[in-house]
């Protein structure tokens, strides 16, 4: 048998194995079993606004007390000391908000402030400057250089008495999207995200980013 031959039955024979394994490949005509609870023994009953701010659905009685107590802290604001309250006292004196829900919106996403709104709150500026080769080490591990006077996020709110680091300001511009059909939409896209800052920064350009609060899940 020449080698040619050979080729041509051996190919043969690797096309016939394939085909055959994918005749025997699973097909997804209808969902398997469980494959609604897409959380397992944990999946949770609900798909309103409170669908993230519920525990564990095999959560044992015991700590679901332990996750009541830590929602109350994450829903609670934080207050100025001294205080009459020692458990959520220490706000202060810079800060973006008071309580872990303003930004994580009902456990959930937070959204950009709406053009002329005098604070983020759900939204943060992160400053970094650029790359430096002699930072390489803090680059590394933080991803980013934080600019060396406010550090590595603009603090737009402070306690009464105290300058803030500075304001956030958001601007948007008309956008008319298209749907496939041809339906027309108005729409917005926000612009590079601004910042006054109350005082001087480092001597060299700095680099701002917008960061929205995610889903605590």
């Amino acid at each position: 048998m020449s080698m040619s031959t050979r080729l041509r039955l051996s190919l043969a024979l690797l096309t016939t194995l394939v085909l055959s394994a994918c005749d025997d490949a699973p097909r997804f005509t209808h969902a398997e079993p469980g494959e609604a609870l897409s959380g397992g023994s944990a999946t949770v009953r609900k798909s309103d606004q409170n669908a993230f701010s519920m525990p564990s659905a095999n959560l044992a009685p015991v700590r679901r007390l332990d996750f009541s107590v830590g929602n109350s802290f994450f829903r609670s604001p934080w207050v100025i000391a001294p205080s009459t309250t020692t458990a959520r006292d220490g706000l202060g004196p810079l800060f973006n908000t008071n309580a872990c829900q303003n930004c994580h919106i009902k456990d959930g996403r937070g959204h950009p402030p709406e053009a002329g709104d005098s604070n983020a709150v759900s939204m943060l500026v992160r400053l970094s400057i650029p790359d430096d080769p002699a930072y390489a080490d803090l680059i590394k591990r933080n991803g980013v250089l934080p600019e060396p006077v406010y550090g590595g996020q603009l603090q737009d709110m402070s306690n009464p008495g105290v300058a803030p680091e500075g304001k956030v300001r958001v601007e948007y511009d008309a956008l008319t999207v298209e749907f496939r059909d041809g339906t027309p939409r108005q729409s917005s896209c926000a612009s590079r995200p601004s910042g006054s800052p109350s005082w001087a920064m480092a001597p060299c350009t700095p680099i701002l980013t917008s960061r929205l609060a995610w889903h605590r899940r």
